[in-house]
């Protein structure tokens, strides 16, 4: 199964940073690490404890990792732009103090599965310290949670026998990366978070665990600037989840695409508080009933927001039918859209319960059943994009998204009245 989930989210795979596709196995992740010809560092026991400052230096890696890497509170590793770090066990990278990880633009940094099938991802813990991540370009892919947790279900096994009591260590969810507690800050630019699974199959389900490519719970703050979430795997959210009151997600010109899960598609927002400017959505599938493309249920818990500015969804799909099935949205909580796109989604673009719903839509053009949707100057017109098949979505010279969005919104980078989508019209001069 995990096979076909797979195949049928990798779509439109060109590269999109620089040095994020140096050396990759022909799967996109896998990289294999065997022969002369290759030198590296090794990370093991000996030195998988970070307590100070660490840097990991282009001219040392690639780095193998063979055990879980620990940055403890106060601790610092940085890792240089160029650095591939691999894993040949399914180990995962716990930081209670900081990492660093600064790639350039044409020489990222990687976290990938060197000689192992998958590997556990990045955990972040911000409770009693600050579990930190800053990351520019850089790329993590390949994390695999369900493995992890067996074989971490296995070793407490084996300690048990051996009369260790160990205390069992559950995620909820986060393949690619976990960050949980009020502490937890992550900041990434030109990141990209892809193929990453946190989804399992047992008698014909999948299991529920949150956020294939991040989990963000219990208070976790995160940015995401120009970064891209793709094709990655999970019980719900396949892309990004966001639980707690007072957790949240803020996303700047982010491409969401290709995502699957048994509920929301792209972003699974239970009570925290999600805000995507100019970002796209596009490709993610639910194969349950409810909303494809981002499934928010602030109102279950009285707080959270979801916030789509400047935003274009499209071609997002759900296997399911019925009341909760909504190809883009599915709402049951305080949402709000300006100058956004929502076209293309099967079955829909929205399944709102009303009564549970505060809906502000206003400058937008979406896809309905009959006249517009109830709202300020809302539109319900064919976009226009110059080529949606191959995703360009900016408009057309004669889409009416060109100059209606929200006079009061900031102008297009031109000087015009904004254009309603992510993409704003080329203009001819």
């Amino acid at each position: 199964m995990r096979s076909f989930l797979i195949a049928s989210v990798v779509l439109f795979l060109t590269p999109l940073l620089g040095g994020c596709d140096r050396i990759l196995g022909k799967d996109g992740n896998q990289v294999q690490r065997s022969g002369p010809e290759f030198s590296y560092t090794l990370i093991d026991s000996s030195n998988s404890m970070i307590s100070d400052s660490t840097t990991w230096t282009r001219a040392n890696g690639p780095y193998r990792v063979t055990t879980e890497v620990h940055v403890s509170s106060g601790g610092v590793l940085t890792i240089e732009p160029g650095v591939d770090v691999l894993f040949d066990t399914n180990a995962t990278v716990v930081v209670f103090g900081e990492l660093r990880a600064y790639g350039m633009v044409t020489d990222s940094v990687r976290f990938l599965p060197g000689d192992a099938q998958g590997w556990g991802g990045i955990w972040l813990t911000g409770y009693s310290c600050v579990g930190k991540a800053t990351m520019r370009y850089a790329r993590i892919s390949g994390a695999d949670l369900p493995e992890w947790q067996r074989l971490e279900n296995l070793a407490i096994e084996r300690l048990q026998e051996s009369g260790i009591m160990v205390k069992p260590r559950v995620r909820s969810g986060g393949a690619g990366i976990y960050a949980n507690g009020q502490r937890c800050v992550l900041d990434l630019a030109h990141v990209v978070v892809s193929n990453n699974i946190a989804a399992a199959e047992r008698d014909g389900h999948y299991s529920e665990w949150n956020g294939g490519g991040v989990y963000l719970a219990d208070g976790a703050k995160a940015s995401f600037s120009v970064c891209t979430i793709r094709s990655n795997v999970a019980g719900r959210g396949g892309g990004v989840s966001v639980v707690g009151s007072t957790s949240s997600a803020v996303l700047d010109r982010c491409l969401i695409a290709d995502n699957v899960s048994r509920m929301g598609g792209a972003a699974f927002d239970i009570s925290g508080t999600a805000m995507l400017t100019r970002c796209i959505v596009v490709g993610n599938t639910a194969t349950n009933v409810r909303g494809t493309a981002i499934y928010s249920r602030s109102a279950i818990y009285s707080c959270g927001t979801l916030s789509i500015l400047n935003g274009t969804v499209f071609g997002n799909s759900t296997l399911g039918s019925g009341l909760g099935a909504g190809g883009a949205i599915y709402v049951i909580g305080i949402t709000e859209i300006a100058n956004s796109v929502i076209w293309g989604n099967a079955p829909g673009s929205f399944a709102p319960r009303q009564l549970l719903s505060r809906l502000d839509v206003r400058y937008s053009d979406i896809q309905f059943d009959s006249a517009a949707f109830p709202g300020t100057a809302n539109l319900n017109a064919d976009p226009m994009f110059t080529d949606p098949v191959d995703r360009d979505f900016t408009p057309s010279p004669y889409s009416p998204l060109v100059d209606a969005g929200d006079p009061d919104s900031p102008h297009d980078p031109d000087g015009s009245r904004t254009d309603i989508g992510a993409v704003p019209a080329k203009r001819v001069r």
